[in-house]
């Protein structure tokens, strides 16, 4: 029941907003917000039928270890914190 709220917000907020779009001749405008909605109520329905989504802050993690271990062995550090 969800999933079918998510879609039918969407599809409110595109029947309301898109026709300004097209009429102002907003193209470019047009496809980003339907890329964006499309994005984000795909992740809504996703999150609400608990599928595992990973978190952008991992992402971040895993790019920034290796400069991470660089600057611990610039250092001399062996990486981990004492308490």
């Amino acid at each position: 029941m969800g999933v079918l709220g998510i879609v039918l917000v969407a599809a409110c907020i595109c029947a309301l907003e898109a026709p300004k779009m097209w009429r102002r001749g907003e193209t470019r405008e047009l496809w980003l917000f339907g890329s964006m909605l499309l994005a984000g109520s795909g992740i809504a329905a996703a999150i609400n039928l608990d599928v595992w989504l990973p978190s952008p802050v991992d992402w971040i993690g895993d790019a920034l270890r290796p400069l991470s271990r660089m600057v611990d062995a610039a250092l001399g550090v062996d990486g981990e914190m004492e308490p």
